[in-house]
Protein backbone atom coordinates (compact mmCIF):
# COMPACT_ATOMS: atom_id res chain seq x y z
CA UNK A 1 0.00 0.00 0.00
CA UNK A 2 1.52 3.41 -1.00
CA UNK A 3 2.42 5.81 1.75
CA UNK A 4 0.31 8.85 2.34
CA UNK A 5 1.86 12.32 2.56
CA UNK A 6 3.27 12.65 6.05
CA UNK A 7 3.62 8.91 6.66
CA UNK A 8 7.09 7.65 7.40
CA UNK A 9 9.76 9.56 5.47
CA UNK A 10 7.31 11.83 3.62
CA UNK A 11 7.27 15.29 5.23
CA UNK A 12 7.29 19.00 4.45
CA UNK A 13 10.17 21.47 4.56
CA UNK A 14 9.87 25.23 5.00
CA UNK A 15 11.80 27.38 2.49
CA UNK A 16 12.46 31.07 1.93
CA UNK A 17 13.44 33.08 -1.17
CA UNK A 18 13.24 36.60 -2.57
CA UNK A 19 10.76 37.74 -5.21
CA UNK A 20 12.09 37.40 -8.74
CA UNK A 21 12.06 41.17 -9.26
CA UNK A 22 14.16 41.83 -6.13
CA UNK A 23 17.81 42.80 -6.58
CA UNK A 24 20.18 42.20 -3.65
CA UNK A 25 23.49 43.97 -3.11
CA UNK A 26 25.61 43.00 -0.08
CA UNK A 27 28.66 44.82 1.26
CA UNK A 28 30.35 42.04 3.20
CA UNK A 29 33.03 44.36 4.61
CA UNK A 30 30.45 46.66 6.21
CA UNK A 31 27.91 43.92 6.91
CA UNK A 32 25.15 45.84 5.12
CA UNK A 33 22.76 45.01 2.30
CA UNK A 34 20.32 46.81 -0.01
CA UNK A 35 17.29 45.12 -1.58
CA UNK A 36 15.72 46.96 -4.51
CA UNK A 37 12.34 46.10 -6.04
CA UNK A 38 9.39 47.93 -7.58
CA UNK A 39 8.28 48.51 -4.00
CA UNK A 40 11.37 50.62 -3.31
CA UNK A 41 14.64 50.11 -1.45
CA UNK A 42 15.25 48.42 1.89
CA UNK A 43 18.56 48.93 3.69
CA UNK A 44 19.74 46.28 6.14
CA UNK A 45 22.48 46.43 8.76
CA UNK A 46 24.18 43.62 10.66
CA UNK A 47 23.84 41.06 7.87
CA UNK A 48 27.40 39.87 7.65
CA UNK A 49 28.58 36.28 7.81
CA UNK A 50 26.08 33.46 7.49
CA UNK A 51 23.04 35.79 7.49
CA UNK A 52 24.42 37.59 4.46
CA UNK A 53 25.14 34.25 2.81
CA UNK A 54 21.58 33.11 3.47
CA UNK A 55 20.17 36.25 1.85
CA UNK A 56 22.51 35.77 -1.11
CA UNK A 57 21.22 32.25 -1.63
CA UNK A 58 17.61 33.42 -1.24
CA UNK A 59 18.15 35.74 -4.19
CA UNK A 60 19.03 32.67 -6.27
CA UNK A 61 16.06 30.53 -5.21
CA UNK A 62 14.27 28.88 -2.26
CA UNK A 63 16.54 27.75 0.57
CA UNK A 64 16.21 26.06 3.93
CA UNK A 65 18.17 28.39 6.23
CA UNK A 66 19.04 25.47 8.47
CA UNK A 67 21.42 24.38 5.73
CA UNK A 68 23.33 27.65 6.09
CA UNK A 69 22.72 28.98 9.59
CA UNK A 70 24.15 27.21 12.65
CA UNK A 71 21.81 25.25 14.96
CA UNK A 72 19.32 27.41 16.87
CA UNK A 73 20.66 26.40 20.26
CA UNK A 74 23.88 27.63 21.85
CA UNK A 75 25.83 30.17 19.78
CA UNK A 76 23.51 29.82 16.78
CA UNK A 77 20.68 31.72 18.46
CA UNK A 78 22.12 35.14 17.60
CA UNK A 79 22.39 34.32 13.90
CA UNK A 80 18.80 33.12 13.79
CA UNK A 81 17.61 36.28 15.51
CA UNK A 82 19.46 38.45 13.00
CA UNK A 83 18.08 36.36 10.13
CA UNK A 84 14.53 36.72 11.47
CA UNK A 85 14.97 40.48 11.85
CA UNK A 86 16.14 40.71 8.22
CA UNK A 87 13.10 38.74 7.04
CA UNK A 88 10.80 41.07 8.98
CA UNK A 89 12.35 44.12 7.28
CA UNK A 90 12.04 42.47 3.86
CA UNK A 91 8.45 41.24 4.30
CA UNK A 92 7.25 42.65 0.96
CA UNK A 93 9.84 40.72 -1.07
CA UNK A 94 10.19 37.43 0.86
CA UNK A 95 8.52 34.37 -0.69
CA UNK A 96 7.47 31.64 1.74
CA UNK A 97 7.39 28.11 0.30
CA UNK A 98 6.66 24.57 1.38
CA UNK A 99 8.36 21.59 -0.23
CA UNK A 100 8.43 17.86 0.23
CA UNK A 101 11.63 16.27 1.41
CA UNK A 102 12.19 15.41 -2.24
CA UNK A 103 12.90 19.17 -2.67
CA UNK A 104 9.91 19.67 -4.98
CA UNK A 105 7.84 22.73 -4.09
CA UNK A 106 4.17 22.27 -3.14
CA UNK A 107 3.17 25.91 -2.79
CA UNK A 108 4.68 29.37 -2.53
CA UNK A 109 3.18 32.48 -0.92
CA UNK A 110 4.39 35.46 -2.97
CA UNK A 111 3.89 38.91 -1.38
CA UNK A 112 1.82 41.42 -3.33
CA UNK A 113 1.88 44.17 -0.70
CA UNK A 114 4.91 46.17 0.38
CA UNK A 115 4.27 45.58 4.10
CA UNK A 116 3.17 41.94 3.82
CA UNK A 117 3.71 40.01 7.06
CA UNK A 118 3.65 36.21 7.06
CA UNK A 119 2.55 34.85 10.43
CA UNK A 120 1.89 31.12 10.64
CA UNK A 121 -1.05 30.29 12.90
CA UNK A 122 -0.91 27.44 15.39
CA UNK A 123 -3.80 25.35 14.08
CA UNK A 124 -5.61 22.81 16.21
CA UNK A 125 -7.20 19.65 14.73
CA UNK A 126 -10.78 20.87 15.32
CA UNK A 127 -10.16 24.41 14.03
CA UNK A 128 -12.52 25.19 11.17
CA UNK A 129 -11.14 26.88 8.06
CA UNK A 130 -12.66 28.14 4.80
CA UNK A 131 -11.72 30.00 1.66
CA UNK A 132 -12.45 33.71 1.73
CA UNK A 133 -15.54 34.47 -0.32
CA UNK A 134 -13.37 36.99 -2.20
CA UNK A 135 -10.75 34.38 -3.14
CA UNK A 136 -10.38 32.99 -6.66
CA UNK A 137 -8.46 30.07 -8.10
CA UNK A 138 -7.12 30.48 -11.64
CA UNK A 139 -4.53 29.08 -14.02
CA UNK A 140 -1.26 30.88 -14.58
CA UNK A 141 1.99 29.86 -16.28
CA UNK A 142 1.40 26.12 -15.98
CA UNK A 143 0.23 26.09 -12.37
CA UNK A 144 -2.76 27.17 -10.32
CA UNK A 145 -2.86 30.50 -8.50
CA UNK A 146 -4.93 31.32 -5.43
CA UNK A 147 -5.65 35.03 -5.00
CA UNK A 148 -7.84 37.32 -2.94
CA UNK A 149 -8.04 41.12 -3.16
CA UNK A 150 -7.89 41.14 0.65
CA UNK A 151 -4.82 38.90 0.88
CA UNK A 152 -1.28 40.29 1.07
CA UNK A 153 0.02 37.17 -0.70
CA UNK A 154 -0.65 35.35 -3.96
CA UNK A 155 -0.33 31.60 -3.49
CA UNK A 156 1.19 29.56 -6.30
CA UNK A 157 0.10 25.94 -6.10
CA UNK A 158 2.90 23.95 -7.67
CA UNK A 159 1.59 20.42 -7.13
CA UNK A 160 -1.73 18.64 -7.25
CA UNK A 161 -1.77 17.97 -3.51
CA UNK A 162 -1.89 21.72 -2.77
CA UNK A 163 -4.71 22.19 -5.29
CA UNK A 164 -6.68 19.35 -3.64
CA UNK A 165 -6.37 21.02 -0.24
CA UNK A 166 -7.62 24.36 -1.63
CA UNK A 167 -10.51 22.63 -3.42
CA UNK A 168 -11.59 21.10 -0.12
CA UNK A 169 -11.99 24.52 1.52
CA UNK A 170 -15.09 25.71 -0.33
CA UNK A 171 -17.08 25.45 2.89
CA UNK A 172 -16.10 25.49 6.54
CA UNK A 173 -14.31 22.29 7.54
CA UNK A 174 -12.20 21.17 10.48
CA UNK A 175 -8.56 20.50 9.69
CA UNK A 176 -8.79 16.91 10.90
CA UNK A 177 -11.89 16.25 8.78
CA UNK A 178 -10.23 17.75 5.70
CA UNK A 179 -7.24 15.46 6.16
CA UNK A 180 -9.49 12.43 6.48
CA UNK A 181 -11.52 13.40 3.38
CA UNK A 182 -8.35 13.84 1.31
CA UNK A 183 -6.67 10.74 2.77
CA UNK A 184 -3.61 12.84 3.57
CA UNK A 185 -1.81 12.75 6.91
CA UNK A 186 -3.04 15.44 9.26
CA UNK A 187 0.39 17.09 9.89
CA UNK A 188 0.80 17.68 6.16
CA UNK A 189 -2.70 19.13 5.76
CA UNK A 190 -2.16 21.25 8.87
CA UNK A 191 1.06 22.73 7.47
CA UNK A 192 -0.49 23.44 4.07
CA UNK A 193 -3.58 25.04 5.58
CA UNK A 194 -1.45 27.11 7.96
CA UNK A 195 0.39 28.57 4.94
CA UNK A 196 -2.92 29.32 3.24
CA UNK A 197 -4.24 31.07 6.35
CA UNK A 198 -1.01 33.08 6.68
CA UNK A 199 -1.39 34.15 3.03
CA UNK A 200 -4.81 35.66 3.78
CA UNK A 201 -6.78 33.69 1.17
CA UNK A 202 -8.08 31.15 3.72
CA UNK A 203 -9.88 32.14 6.90
CA UNK A 204 -9.70 30.60 10.35
CA UNK A 205 -13.02 30.56 12.15
CA UNK A 206 -13.62 31.55 15.75
CA UNK A 207 -16.25 30.01 18.02
CA UNK A 208 -18.83 32.43 19.42
CA UNK A 209 -20.17 32.09 22.99
CA UNK A 210 -22.70 29.59 21.72
CA UNK A 211 -20.00 27.38 20.22
CA UNK A 212 -20.88 28.27 16.60
CA UNK A 213 -17.91 28.98 14.33
CA UNK A 214 -17.98 32.46 12.76
CA UNK A 215 -15.73 34.00 10.10
CA UNK A 216 -14.85 37.66 10.54
CA UNK A 217 -15.45 38.75 6.93
CA UNK A 218 -19.07 37.53 7.05
CA UNK A 219 -20.07 40.18 9.59
CA UNK A 220 -17.61 42.96 8.68
CA UNK A 221 -19.73 46.10 8.00
CA UNK A 222 -17.00 47.63 5.83
CA UNK A 223 -16.65 44.58 3.59
CA UNK A 224 -20.43 44.44 3.26
CA UNK A 225 -20.17 47.56 1.08
CA UNK A 226 -18.00 45.78 -1.50
CA UNK A 227 -19.02 43.13 -3.99
CA UNK A 228 -16.39 40.59 -4.97
CA UNK A 229 -16.20 41.99 -8.51
CA UNK A 230 -15.77 45.62 -7.44
CA UNK A 231 -13.15 44.78 -4.84
CA UNK A 232 -11.21 42.54 -7.22
CA UNK A 233 -11.22 45.19 -9.95
CA UNK A 234 -10.16 47.93 -7.56
CA UNK A 235 -7.27 46.02 -6.05
CA UNK A 236 -6.04 44.27 -9.19
CA UNK A 237 -5.56 47.57 -11.02
CA UNK A 238 -3.36 49.06 -8.32
CA UNK A 239 0.40 49.03 -8.54
CA UNK A 240 2.25 46.10 -7.05
CA UNK A 241 -0.63 43.62 -6.91
CA UNK A 242 0.28 41.73 -10.10
CA UNK A 243 3.03 39.35 -11.14
CA UNK A 244 5.29 42.06 -12.53
CA UNK A 245 5.63 45.78 -13.15
CA UNK A 246 2.40 47.69 -13.81
CA UNK A 247 1.64 50.90 -15.65
CA UNK A 248 2.96 52.12 -18.98
CA UNK A 249 5.47 49.31 -19.53
CA UNK A 250 4.38 48.43 -23.12
CA UNK A 251 3.92 44.70 -22.36
CA UNK A 252 2.96 43.77 -25.94
CA UNK A 253 5.62 45.82 -27.73
CA UNK A 254 7.70 42.76 -28.57
CA UNK A 255 4.70 40.63 -29.56
CA UNK A 256 2.44 42.79 -31.73
CA UNK A 257 2.89 46.01 -33.73
CA UNK A 258 1.52 49.17 -32.11
CA UNK A 259 -2.19 49.65 -32.86
CA UNK A 260 -2.93 52.70 -35.03
CA UNK A 261 -4.01 55.89 -33.33
CA UNK A 262 -7.15 55.99 -35.47
CA UNK A 263 -9.72 53.24 -35.85
CA UNK A 264 -10.07 52.14 -39.50
CA UNK A 265 -13.10 53.73 -41.13
CA UNK A 266 -15.84 51.09 -41.66
CA UNK A 267 -17.61 52.85 -44.55
CA UNK A 268 -18.50 56.13 -46.28
CA UNK A 269 -18.67 59.22 -44.10
CA UNK A 270 -21.21 62.01 -43.55
CA UNK A 271 -19.27 65.28 -43.06
CA UNK A 272 -20.21 67.30 -39.97
CA UNK A 273 -20.33 71.03 -39.32
CA UNK A 274 -17.06 72.65 -38.25
CA UNK A 275 -17.08 75.91 -36.27
CA UNK A 276 -15.28 78.75 -38.07
CA UNK A 277 -13.28 79.67 -34.97
CA UNK A 278 -12.79 76.71 -32.63
CA UNK A 279 -11.38 78.97 -29.92
CA UNK A 280 -14.32 81.41 -29.89
CA UNK A 281 -18.04 81.34 -29.27
CA UNK A 282 -20.16 80.00 -26.46
CA UNK A 283 -20.54 81.17 -22.85
CA UNK A 284 -17.56 81.50 -20.48
CA UNK A 285 -16.39 78.29 -18.81
CA UNK A 286 -17.46 79.17 -15.29
CA UNK A 287 -20.95 80.11 -16.44
CA UNK A 288 -21.21 76.80 -18.28
CA UNK A 289 -20.09 74.83 -15.24
CA UNK A 290 -22.71 76.54 -13.08
CA UNK A 291 -25.48 76.07 -15.64
CA UNK A 292 -24.94 72.40 -16.40
CA UNK A 293 -26.77 70.21 -13.92
CA UNK A 294 -29.36 72.80 -12.95
CA UNK A 295 -33.06 71.91 -13.26
CA UNK A 296 -34.48 72.71 -16.68
CA UNK A 297 -36.55 75.63 -15.46
CA UNK A 298 -33.47 77.39 -14.07
CA UNK A 299 -31.42 77.19 -17.26
CA UNK A 300 -30.52 80.30 -19.19
CA UNK A 301 -30.61 80.31 -22.97
CA UNK A 302 -32.34 78.00 -25.43
CA UNK A 303 -32.45 74.22 -25.10
CA UNK A 304 -32.93 72.16 -28.26
CA UNK A 305 -36.08 70.04 -28.26
CA UNK A 306 -34.52 67.77 -30.90
CA UNK A 307 -30.78 67.92 -31.64
CA UNK A 308 -29.61 68.89 -35.11
CA UNK A 309 -26.72 67.51 -37.13
CA UNK A 310 -25.12 70.95 -36.99
CA UNK A 311 -25.19 71.09 -33.19
CA UNK A 312 -24.05 67.47 -32.92
CA UNK A 313 -21.16 68.29 -35.24
CA UNK A 314 -20.10 71.24 -33.11
CA UNK A 315 -20.33 69.14 -29.94
CA UNK A 316 -18.10 66.39 -31.33
CA UNK A 317 -15.71 68.93 -32.87
CA UNK A 318 -15.14 70.61 -29.52
CA UNK A 319 -14.82 67.41 -27.49
CA UNK A 320 -13.54 64.44 -29.50
CA UNK A 321 -11.95 65.48 -32.81
CA UNK A 322 -8.33 64.71 -33.69
CA UNK A 323 -6.24 67.88 -33.83
CA UNK A 324 -3.07 66.08 -34.87
CA UNK A 325 -1.47 62.63 -35.16
CA UNK A 326 2.20 61.92 -34.64
CA UNK A 327 4.71 59.34 -33.50
CA UNK A 328 6.37 59.29 -30.14
CA UNK A 329 9.18 57.40 -28.48
CA UNK A 330 11.42 58.03 -25.56
CA UNK A 331 11.57 57.43 -21.82
CA UNK A 332 11.77 53.71 -22.58
CA UNK A 333 8.72 53.59 -24.87
CA UNK A 334 8.92 52.01 -28.33
CA UNK A 335 7.81 54.11 -31.31
CA UNK A 336 4.03 54.28 -31.67
CA UNK A 337 1.32 56.63 -32.89
CA UNK A 338 -0.29 59.17 -30.59
CA UNK A 339 -2.91 61.83 -31.20
CA UNK A 340 -3.97 65.17 -29.77
CA UNK A 341 -7.66 65.68 -28.96
CA UNK A 342 -9.60 68.11 -26.75
CA UNK A 343 -10.29 65.73 -23.86
CA UNK A 344 -7.92 64.65 -21.10
CA UNK A 345 -5.74 61.61 -21.83
CA UNK A 346 -2.51 60.09 -20.54
CA UNK A 347 0.40 59.70 -22.94
CA UNK A 348 -1.68 60.66 -25.98
CA UNK A 349 -3.11 57.15 -26.07
CA UNK A 350 -6.72 58.13 -26.87
CA UNK A 351 -8.10 54.61 -26.85
CA UNK A 352 -11.72 55.82 -26.71
CA UNK A 353 -14.18 55.94 -29.61
CA UNK A 354 -17.54 57.74 -29.83
CA UNK A 355 -20.69 56.43 -31.50
CA UNK A 356 -23.98 58.26 -32.03
CA UNK A 357 -27.18 56.23 -31.72
CA UNK A 358 -29.65 58.55 -33.44
CA UNK A 359 -33.37 58.22 -32.80
CA UNK A 360 -34.40 61.78 -33.74
CA UNK A 361 -31.89 64.29 -35.08
CA UNK A 362 -32.58 66.90 -37.73
CA UNK A 363 -30.33 66.20 -40.71
CA UNK A 364 -29.48 62.58 -39.82
CA UNK A 365 -31.31 59.34 -40.53
CA UNK A 366 -32.21 57.04 -37.65
CA UNK A 367 -29.43 54.52 -36.92
CA UNK A 368 -26.01 53.98 -35.34
CA UNK A 369 -22.97 55.99 -36.46
CA UNK A 370 -19.26 55.90 -35.64
CA UNK A 371 -17.58 59.26 -35.21
CA UNK A 372 -14.44 59.55 -37.36
CA UNK A 373 -12.42 62.05 -35.28
CA UNK A 374 -9.80 62.73 -37.97
CA UNK A 375 -12.24 63.48 -40.79
CA UNK A 376 -14.81 64.96 -38.37
CA UNK A 377 -17.54 62.88 -39.94
CA UNK A 378 -20.11 60.25 -39.02
CA UNK A 379 -19.92 56.78 -40.55
CA UNK A 380 -23.06 54.65 -40.46
CA UNK A 381 -22.28 51.28 -38.83
CA UNK A 382 -25.68 49.74 -38.13
CA UNK A 383 -29.34 50.09 -39.00
CA UNK A 384 -31.92 50.23 -36.21
CA UNK A 385 -32.76 46.75 -34.93
CA UNK A 386 -34.01 45.14 -31.72
CA UNK A 387 -30.69 45.75 -29.95
CA UNK A 388 -30.69 49.41 -31.02
CA UNK A 389 -34.23 49.87 -29.71
CA UNK A 390 -33.45 48.01 -26.49
CA UNK A 391 -30.42 50.22 -25.83
CA UNK A 392 -32.47 53.41 -26.12
CA UNK A 393 -35.29 51.89 -24.09
CA UNK A 394 -32.86 51.00 -21.30
CA UNK A 395 -31.75 54.64 -21.10
CA UNK A 396 -35.37 55.82 -21.13
CA UNK A 397 -36.24 53.45 -18.27
CA UNK A 398 -33.10 54.34 -16.30
CA UNK A 399 -34.06 58.02 -16.14
CA UNK A 400 -37.84 57.42 -15.91
CA UNK A 401 -38.44 59.36 -19.12
CA UNK A 402 -41.57 59.16 -21.24
CA UNK A 403 -39.63 58.67 -24.47
CA UNK A 404 -36.29 57.52 -25.82
CA UNK A 405 -33.36 59.93 -25.94
CA UNK A 406 -33.16 61.71 -29.31
CA UNK A 407 -29.41 60.97 -29.49
CA UNK A 408 -27.33 58.68 -27.30
CA UNK A 409 -23.57 59.03 -27.53
CA UNK A 410 -21.85 55.76 -26.63
CA UNK A 411 -18.19 55.74 -25.59
CA UNK A 412 -16.18 52.59 -26.29
CA UNK A 413 -12.62 51.53 -25.54
CA UNK A 414 -10.31 49.89 -28.05
CA UNK A 415 -8.68 47.40 -25.72
CA UNK A 416 -5.72 46.80 -28.03
CA UNK A 417 -4.62 50.42 -27.55
CA UNK A 418 -4.91 50.23 -23.77
CA UNK A 419 -3.25 46.81 -23.36
CA UNK A 420 -0.37 47.58 -25.74
CA UNK A 421 0.79 50.45 -23.51
CA UNK A 422 -0.42 49.55 -20.03
CA UNK A 423 -0.05 46.45 -17.89
CA UNK A 424 -2.68 45.77 -15.20
CA UNK A 425 -4.07 49.33 -15.27
CA UNK A 426 -5.11 49.59 -18.94
CA UNK A 427 -8.83 49.12 -18.39
CA UNK A 428 -8.85 51.26 -15.24
CA UNK A 429 -7.08 54.03 -17.19
CA UNK A 430 -9.68 53.76 -19.96
CA UNK A 431 -12.47 54.21 -17.40
CA UNK A 432 -10.74 57.31 -16.02
CA UNK A 433 -10.52 58.70 -19.56
CA UNK A 434 -14.20 57.86 -20.06
CA UNK A 435 -15.18 59.98 -17.07
CA UNK A 436 -13.10 62.88 -18.37
CA UNK A 437 -14.74 62.66 -21.80
CA UNK A 438 -18.24 62.38 -20.29
CA UNK A 439 -17.65 65.52 -18.25
CA UNK A 440 -16.44 67.44 -21.30
CA UNK A 441 -19.39 66.22 -23.37
CA UNK A 442 -21.74 67.27 -20.59
CA UNK A 443 -20.25 70.77 -20.34
CA UNK A 444 -20.10 71.49 -24.06
CA UNK A 445 -23.51 69.98 -24.77
CA UNK A 446 -24.99 72.13 -22.02
CA UNK A 447 -23.32 75.23 -23.47
CA UNK A 448 -24.81 74.38 -26.87
CA UNK A 449 -28.31 73.91 -25.44
CA UNK A 450 -28.38 70.15 -26.11
CA UNK A 451 -29.73 69.18 -22.67
CA UNK A 452 -27.14 66.51 -21.79
CA UNK A 453 -27.66 63.69 -19.33
CA UNK A 454 -25.22 60.97 -18.32
CA UNK A 455 -27.43 57.88 -17.88
CA UNK A 456 -27.09 56.11 -14.51
CA UNK A 457 -26.09 52.85 -16.17
CA UNK A 458 -23.29 51.46 -18.32
CA UNK A 459 -24.18 50.62 -21.93
CA UNK A 460 -22.99 47.03 -21.51
CA UNK A 461 -23.66 44.10 -23.82
CA UNK A 462 -26.74 45.67 -25.41
CA UNK A 463 -24.65 48.57 -26.76
CA UNK A 464 -21.98 46.18 -28.05
CA UNK A 465 -24.61 44.26 -29.99
CA UNK A 466 -26.35 47.38 -31.26
CA UNK A 467 -23.05 48.69 -32.62
CA UNK A 468 -21.87 45.31 -33.93
CA UNK A 469 -18.80 45.19 -31.68
CA UNK A 470 -16.70 42.24 -30.58
CA UNK A 471 -16.48 43.17 -26.89
CA UNK A 472 -13.07 41.55 -26.47
CA UNK A 473 -11.70 43.94 -29.12
CA UNK A 474 -13.80 47.05 -28.46
CA UNK A 475 -16.47 47.46 -25.83
CA UNK A 476 -18.89 50.13 -24.58
CA UNK A 477 -17.93 51.77 -21.28
CA UNK A 478 -20.04 54.94 -20.98
CA UNK A 479 -22.49 57.28 -22.61
CA UNK A 480 -24.17 60.67 -22.75
CA UNK A 481 -27.78 61.28 -23.80
CA UNK A 482 -28.70 64.46 -25.67
CA UNK A 483 -32.11 66.12 -25.66
CA UNK A 484 -33.21 65.26 -22.13
CA UNK A 485 -34.11 68.10 -19.78
CA UNK A 486 -32.44 67.69 -16.42
CA UNK A 487 -34.92 67.02 -13.63
CA UNK A 488 -34.23 67.07 -9.91
CA UNK A 489 -37.17 65.42 -8.21
CA UNK A 490 -39.73 66.96 -10.58
CA UNK A 491 -42.83 64.92 -11.38
CA UNK A 492 -43.49 64.38 -15.09
CA UNK A 493 -47.19 63.98 -15.96
CA UNK A 494 -48.11 60.80 -17.79
CA UNK A 495 -47.64 61.06 -21.54
CA UNK A 496 -45.52 64.20 -21.35
CA UNK A 497 -42.13 64.06 -23.08
CA UNK A 498 -39.55 65.62 -20.75
CA UNK A 499 -37.66 67.60 -23.42
CA UNK A 500 -37.27 71.35 -23.23
CA UNK A 501 -38.67 73.41 -26.07
CA UNK A 502 -36.53 76.12 -27.68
Amino acid sequence: MPKRWGDGALSLVRLWSLREDALLEIDRDLGTAVVVSERGETHLDDVGGVVGESLHRMALGPIAPGNVLPPRHRDGGGEWERFGAALDRLGGVVVHSLAGNDSRLLLSAVPVEADAAFELPLLQPRDEVRLSRYAALRAGDGEMLLESPLAPYQVRLHRHLAVKVVAGLGSAVAVVDLAAALRVARPVVTDLVAYLVASGAVLRGRADPGGVTRFAEDTDPVLARWTRHDLLFHVSTRRGRGDGPAGAVYPLAGCTPPPPALRPRPGPAVPLHRPDRPDEGGPPLFATVEAVGRPAGERRGPVAAVPTARLLGELLFRTARVRSVGETSGFGSPPHEVSDRPHVDRLGLHELEVYACVDRCEGLDRGAYHYDPAAHALVRVADPDEWFDELLDEVRAAVSAADRPPVLLVITVRTERASWVYRDIGYATALAHTGALQQLLHLVAGALGLAPLVPPLEPGEVADRALGLDWLVETAVGGCALGYAERRGEEVPAGQVPFDAP
